[in-house]
């Protein structure tokens, strides 16, 4: 959830006498992951909390996060033979995400694993280039080991496009390496998820 969000929400909660839980999961942990409790909500809004009973939460070498419990699925079952197999995972979940633990424990969730690129050999993550610019319309980031592509659905197209191009800039990167383009619309899921996967194509 946007932060701007869950505060909003903490806060009509708040007036209501209820509490807010915000919480981080995966289908192949049983759905729950990690719990932030509301007495801390105020001072970690941004933060999915800490990991649920019995579970651990630690960054691999790539900074992706991990997730270790005895609520992790065994595999995936495509067929009837699967359903037979042994425990795959061993209790073990990559979650494909990246983030990083705080001095307190909590987890925070920075990007997608799949969202890493690295043009010239530098480590990008096309999530905060994106968070950079979104401030400035509706838009979308995209790319691959070669160029970052800026897909602009609302806004000034030469404001974000200049900002995008001090963003390569700082980072050493040739010009040519972000492209930008106007788009009548941005592919969504039906619960309003940008379809990166479509972008790409």
């Amino acid at each position: 959830m946007d932060p701007a969000v869950i505060r909003h929400t903490y806060e009509t909660f708040a007036k209501k006498g209820a509490d807010l839980f915000i919480m981080y999961g995966q289908t192949e942990a049983a759905a729950r992951i990690t719990v932030l409790a509301p007495s801390e909500l105020a001072v970690s809004i941004g933060s999915v909390g800490r990991a649920v009973p019995g579970g651990e939460i630690r960054i691999d070498a790539v900074g992706q996060v991990e997730y270790e419990g005895p609520n992790v699925m065994m595999g995936y079952a495509e067929n009837r033979a699967d359903l037979s197999r042994e425990d795959e995972l061993s209790g073990v979940l990559p979650t494909g995400d990246i983030g990083y633990v705080d001095e307190a424990g909590r987890l925070w969730i920075t990007g997608r694993l799949k969202r890493i690129i690295k043009p010239y050999g530098l480590r990008i993550n096309l999530d905060d280039i994106e968070a950079s610019l979104a401030v400035m319309g509706s838009l979308a980031v995209t790319g691959d080991d070669s160029r970052i592509i800026v897909h602009i659905e609302k806004g000034d197209e030469k404001r974000i496009a200049g900002a995008a191009r001090e963003i390569v800039k700082k980072m050493q990167l040739p010009a040519s390496t972000i492209r930008v383009y106007r788009m009548n619309s941005l592919p969504r899921s039906a619960e309003g998820k940008i379809l990166y996967s479509e972008l790409q194509k």
